[in-house]
C-alpha cells in the first residue's frame, strides 16, 4: 500500500500557500485604508493656517472654492451679514420700543451713564443708572482720580455688574444692585477695555502697547493685588472666547487670540494666532465686541467690520468715516453694539475723540440719544 505522506505534505503546503495569501491581502487592505484615513485628514486647499508663531500673513486670502470635503462652515451667515449691510445702508431710523438701554463712557462727568434709549437724554426719565468712584467707598479716596476719563463699559455675569476702564488708569468690577466696587486695580498705560475670565481673574488691555492679567482673590481687600503683562501694540480691544478658550486682543496692528492656563494663582497666556489688520476694516484698532448669536467678532478702526471666527475672514459692513482732511481719531469708530432686536448703535467721534451723542447704525448715522455737553467715548447695549 502506498505511503500516504506525499500528499499529507501537499496538502500541508497547499494550505499554508492559501494563509498566506490571506494574510498579505489582509495586511494590503489595511495598509489601504490606512492611507486613505491619512489623506482624508490632511487639509484640502490653501487656507490661512495657524504657524508656530502664531502669524497669519495676508488677512484678505480667500478661502477655496467650497466643497464636501473642504467647506468650513461660518461663523455667521450670509444673511446676517447680508442685513447688518443694509442697516448701514439703510435712510431708515429704527423705532422703539427697545428692549435694552444704552451704557456709555461719558468723560466730561467721569461717569457711566446707563439710558433709555429712544428718550431724551436731557430729562431725567431718561437716567436709569450711574456711576463714578465716588460712589464707590471700596475705592480709596487718593484712587478715585484712576476712574477718571472713563472708556469702556461692559456688562458683566448676565449684566448684573459692570467692568470698566478708565484712561486714568483704573480697571473696577462694579455691581449694580449697590454700587459696590468687587474688584480694582491700576492698569496703567492708557486701559481701553477688559474682559473677566472664567475664574474670576481679570483682563484689561492698554494702548500703551500691552495686556494684563490680575490675581483676583475670593476677598478683595487691596487693589496691589499680583499681575502679568503681555505685549500687543496699540491694545483697545479683548473678547473671552468660552467655546475655543481662547482669548482675543485687538491691537492697532493685528487681531490676535490667545490660550490661557486656567491657573488662578498662576495666570498665564500663550499666542495661538495673529491676523495683521492693515487694509481691514479694523485697522487702527479700536473696539472688539461680540455679533450675538454668532461665532463672529465686531471690529472696528477706521470702519466697522465682522470677523468670522470659523473663515478667520473680515468682511466690511461700514467703510472708513470722514475724509483724510480731518484728525485721525475721528476718522476711527470708537464703539459698535447690536441689540437683541438687531439695531447697531456707533460711537462715531464729532470732535476729537469723543461725541455728544450715539448713533444708531443707518447710512446718515442718526442720534440714538444725545446728551447735551456730553463728550461720549464708548456706547454699548446693556444686556447680558
Amino acid at each position: 500500500m502506498k505511503s500516504n505522506s506525499h500528499y499529507e505534505t501537499t496538502a500541508h503546503d497547499l494550505i499554508a500557500g492559501i494563509v498566506t495569501m490571506a494574510w498579505r491581502t489582509t495586511a494590503w487592505c489595511w495598509m489601504t485604508a490606512g492611507l486613505v484615513v491619512l489623506c482624508l485628514s490632511l487639509p484640502h486647499g490653501v487656507q490661512a493656517q495657524e504657524t508656530q508663531s502664531g502669524s497669519v500673513p495676508n488677512p484678505v486670502v480667500s478661502l477655496p472654492q467650497a466643497t464636501p470635503e473642504t467647506s468650513v462652515n461660518p461663523g455667521i451667515s450670509a444673511e446676517r451679514l447680508q442685513a447688518l449691510l443694509d442697516q448701514n445702508r439703510s435712510q431708515d431710523v429704527p423705532q422703539g420700543p427697545f428692549s435694552a438701554p444704552i451704557v456709555g463712557t461719558e468723560q466730561r462727568s467721569h461717569k457711566i451713564l446707563i439710558l433709555k434709549a429712544g428718550m431724551d437724554w436731557n430729562t431725567s426719565d431718561a437716567l436709569v443708572w450711574e456711576w463714578d468712584a465716588s460712589q464707590s467707598p471700596e475705592i480709596q479716596p487718593e484712587h478715585r482720580r484712576w476712574f477718571n476719563t472713563p472708556d469702556e463699559c461692559k456688562p458683566a455675569l448676565g449684566a448684573t455688574h459692570l467692568l470698566m476702564t478708565a484712561s486714568g488708569g483704573g480697571v473696577a468690577l462694579v455691581r449694580l444692585q449697590d454700587k459696590k466696587t468687587l474688584f480694582y486695580a491700576m492698569a496703567g498705560g492708557n486701559p481701553h477695555s477688559a474682559e473677566l475670565l472664567p475664574d474670576g481673574n481679570v483682563v484689561s488691555i492698554s494702548s500703551a502697547g500691552y495686556f494684563t492679567v490680575y490675581v483676583v482673590p475670593e476677598t478683595f481687600t487691596t487693589p496691589n493685588v499680583p499681575k502679568k503683562q503681555f505685549p500687543i501694540p496699540g491694545g483697545h480691544g479683548l473678547v473671552w472666547d468660552a467655546q475655543e478658550k481662547r482669548l482675543w486682543a485687538l491691537g492697532s496692528l493685528e487681531l490676535a487670540a490667545y490660550r490661557y492656563n486656567f491657573d488662578k494663582a498662576h495666570p498665564d497666556f500663550t499666542k495661538e494666532f495673529s491676523i495683521p489688520v492693515k487694509g481691514t476694516p479694523g485697522e487702527g484698532g479700536h473696539d472688539l465686541c461680540w455679533v450675538p448669536g454668532a461665532r463672529a467678532l465686531f471690529c472696528t478702526g477706521k470702519g466697522v467690520g465682522v470677523f468670522d471666527l470659523e473663515t478667520r475672514q473680515f468682511t466690511s459692513i461700514r467703510e472708513p468715516n470722514g475724509t483724510s482732511n480731518q484728525r485721525r481719531s475721528t476718522q476711527c469708530v470708537k464703539s459698535v453694539s447690536l441689540s437683541p432686536e438687531g439695531v447697531l448703535i456707533y460711537q462715531v467721534p464729532a470732535e476729537e475723540w469723543w461725541s455728544d451723542r450715539i448713533h444708531f447704525g443707518n447710512q446718515p448715522l442718526t442720534p440714538a440719544g444725545t446728551l447735551k455737553n456730553a463728550k461720549f467715548y464708548k456706547a454699548r447695549w446693556w444686556m447680558p
